[in-house]
Parts: structure tokens; C-alpha cells; sequence
């Protein structure tokens, strides 16, 4: 099991420095998504199968990377703000209220951007970067036998499938957004625990079991980031009415507000729907024939 955690936290680690040279880069937005990623795998493997690891070292491991994501993620969200306001099809907004709205939302991300640049040039995260390698160099090497890779995965996964499944199941249109927020968490993190086993269950069986877990997530994502965008529109709002700053930008702000609002209330129907067959047996019975017929 620790050979198998080695093999893809290696794969996450070389993720992370490609993208860390493109976030400082900064010409797309795609390596700070990529940057992401990388720290939110490896949280997750560490959560989820930390018993197979040396329990000292994960507290500061997981404190850091929880640094790290916390410092990428507010440049991440205002990106998708900005690019949600290119690509939407919608009515546009006044020449002047949009060009005042985009010039408040990049303003908010060259605080985020420098934000994200000391952590990347802070002492504390090039000790992170010498120590992760080093842990996960000395997780290659022979040592004391841990549980076998195959047999502790499926139960360990099978146990937060189910889980899963139950949750969705009581999921509807009315539920509170902190649910939904949970939800998403565990449907994510227990994607990226499912494709860190490619190797042990075949591209054919992982594909087969993200497939709707993928599809929940979206939905799930997108009512998410919605959410958030309302809650950082209203951020934006309150600095102009505290400021007593110029119309235009408040204008678009509410208005916009307002539209993501009301696309919210549709996700949520989405949502209800996808959790709701999500949660069927049919697919709690999913993991079970998959994990069956991989053992053979």
C-alpha cells in the first residue's frame, strides 16, 4: 500500500513544481488550476490513507498544503469570476458599469496574486518542498510491511462509496448550502482516492466508477462556485457603499449579482436531481460488482 500512495503523491509532487513555474509565470490561468489539483490529491490521500504512512509527519504536512491551497485559492476564484464575466451568454452590461467591474475584480487579484507569491517565495514553503520529496523518497524504500494494496483499497473505498451514496440520497432542492459545500468535498476527494488505484484496478473499472462521481461533481461544482461568486460580488458591493465610490461598478455588481443568483436557484434543482440518483442502490451496487470483478 505505501509502494502504491508513493507511486501517485510522486506523481502529484511533479505535478505541482510544472505548475508552479507557470502560476509564477502567470500568462494562463490553467497552472494555477493545475497547482490546485496537485495539493488537493495529495490532502486527500493523506486523509484518507494516512494509517499506511509515518503518522508523525502528516499533521505538518496536511497544515501546510492547507497554507498552500488557502493562498491559491482566492486568486482561483477571482479568475473564474473574470472569466465567467467574458464567456457568459447573457445580456451584456453597459460599456462603463462592466469596464468599472472588471477593473474592481483584477484589483482584487493582484492582492490575491501577491498573496500567493509570498507563499511561494516564503522560506516555509521551500522547507515543505525539501521535506515532501524527502518523505516521499524514503516511502520507495523497503521497510516494515504495510496492509496489501488491493484488499485495503476496496474496503477502505467501498465504505466511503456507500457513504457517499447514503448522503446524496437525502440531499433535495431545499438543503442547506453547507451540506452541499460537504458533499462536494467528499465526492471530490473520494475521486481522487478511486484514480490514485488506476494501477491496481485498470483504466477500464476506474473510468467506469468516476464516471458519475464526475457528474455529480459538476453539478455540485457549479452550484458551488456560484455560491461563492455571490458571496464575493456582495464583498465587492459593501467596500463601494463603505467608500462612497463612483456608480457604475455598483451598478453591475448588483446586477450581475442578482443573474448569479438566479442561476443558482436553478443549479440547485440540477443538484437535487443528480444527487438523488446518485443515492439509488443500484449504484451503491456499483463499487461492489467493479471491485468483484477486478479481484479476478
Amino acid at each position: 500500500m505505501r509502494a502504491v500512495l508513493a507511486g501517485a503523491l510522486g506523481q502529484y509532487r511533479a505535478q505541482l513544481i510544472v505548475a508552479e513555474a507557470g502560476v509564477i509565470d502567470d500568462r494562463e490561468i490553467e497552472p494555477l488550476h493545475q497547482f490546485r489539483i496537485a495539493i488537493r490529491r495529495s490532502r486527500a490521500l493523506l486523509r484518507k490513507f494516512g494509517d499506511c504512512l509515518d503518522g508523525s509527519a502528516l499533521t505538518r504536512f496536511q497544515s501546510d498544503f492547507a497554507w498552500m491551497a488557502k493562498a491559491a485559492g482566492r486568486q482561483r476564484d477571482l479568475d473564474v469570476l473574470l472569466e465567467r464575466l467574458d464567456g457568459e451568454r447573457r445580456p451584456r452590461l453597459a460599456r462603463e458599469p462592466e469596464a468599472a467591474l472588471r477593473a474592481m475584480i483584477a484589483d482584487r487579484r493582484r492582492l490575491a496574486r501577491r498573496a500567493l507569491l509570498r507563499v511561494l517565495s516564503s522560506a516555509r514553503y521551500r522547507q515543505l518542498k525539501v521535506e515532501w520529496f524527502h518523505f516521499l523518497d524514503e516511502l520507495r524504500k523497503p521497510g516494515v510491511p504495510s496492509a496489501p494494496a488491493r484488499e485495503f483499497a476496496v474496503a477502505s473505498l467501498r465504505s466511503d462509496w456507500d457513504e457517499l451514496c447514503r448522503r446524496s440520497g437525502l440531499i433535495g432542492a431545499g438543503s442547506r448550502f453547507s451540506r452541499l459545500h460537504a458533499l462536494r468535498k467528499e465526492g471530490k476527494e473520494l475521486r481522487y482516492a478511486i484514480e490514485a488505484f488506476t494501477e491496481l484496478f485498470g483504466d477500464d473499472a476506474i473510468a467506469e466508477l468516476t464516471r458519475p462521481l464526475r457528474r455529480l461533481q459538476d453539478d455540485l461544482g457549479d452550484l458551488c462556485d456560484r455560491h461563492v461568486q455571490v458571496e464575493t460580488l456582495g464583498e465587492m458591493l459593501e467596500e463601494y457603499r463603505s467608500s462612497g465610490a463612483a456608480a457604475p461598478a455598483a451598478i453591475a455588481l448588483r446586477q450581475w449579482r442578482r443573474e448569479i443568483r438566479e442561476q443558482a436557484r436553478s443549479a440547485r434543482q440540477r443538484v437535487a436531481k443528480r444527487c438523488r440518483k446518485f443515492g439509488r442502490k443500484r449504484n451503491r451496487r456499483r463499487f461492489r460488482k467493479i471491485a468483484e470483478e477486478t479481484a479476478t
